[in-house]
């Protein structure tokens, strides 16, 4: 009889510590499992911050100016006959232009939507001079003097494309402050300001880059 109770307390004894291994065995896959998970997890957003897309777009300088050669020319716009044309950017300030009492014109651009309204007012009056002295950047007018090409065919070229500036004007009609446009850094302090992505197929020109100079904006160009 004695000997019976001690075999089943062996037995017993066996059991708990086989359960127990197997309650071990559960609680350290359990476990690795979580660690395998949480392992996962910071791999994954580790590989999305570091998965970094930047699309560079454009045209050089006055690529588009006859006898430039580039890699990728900007796409020519028809010029098309036809009245004044139609006021896009609405200049309501009179402060944007001051007329002084000896006939000189100072024109005032703090953002990129003043110098949007300077550039498609001297275009549409035929102000070849003051474009090219108060609208047109230092910096495109020393590259114009080294290329050999007066300022003024520049603004001629432009004036003959009025058509494509009107429409790129269309699509960011506030300058930067129109929701989902930004102006992006260039380098050398030249900012873009640049139509929508969706819109780039429809359109010939898609940015407009500006330079601060003077105290206020200035074209660089277009592309």
């Amino acid at each position: 009889m004695r000997r019976e109770r001690l075999r089943e307390a062996r037995l017993r004894l066996r059991v708990n510590r086989s359960g127990g291994g197997a309650k071990s065995n559960v609680m350290r896959c359990s476990r690795e499992r979580a660690v395998v998970a949480g392992v996962v997890a910071v791999a994954a957003l580790m590989l999305g911050a570091c998965e970094t897309y930047r699309e560079v777009r454009g045209s050089p300088m006055l690529g588009s100016l006859p006898g430039a050669q580039v890699g990728e020319r900007i796409r020519p716009t028809s010029s098309a006959k036809k009245g004044r044309a139609e006021q896009i950017i609405d200049e309501s300030e009179s402060t944007l232009r001051i007329e002084h009492d000896d006939g000189s014109v100072t024109l005032v651009s703090h953002t990129g939507r003043q110098l949007m309204s300077h550039v498609f007012t001297t275009i549409d009056q035929d102000e070849g001079e003051l474009f090219v002295e108060q609208v047109l950047s230092e910096m495109s007018r020393r590259e114009f003097a080294q290329r050999g090409v007066d300022p003024l065919e520049g603004f001629n070229y432009l004036k003959s494309h009025e058509r494509a500036i009107r429409q790129l004007f269309q699509t960011i009609p506030m300058g930067e402050y129109t929701p989902g446009t930004f102006m992006k850094p260039q380098g050398n302090n030249v900012y873009r300001l640049q139509a929508p992505k969706l819109l780039h197929r429809d359109l010939p020109w898609t940015f407009m880059d500006m330079v601060f100079e003077r105290g206020g904006w200035r074209l660089r160009w277009f592309g």
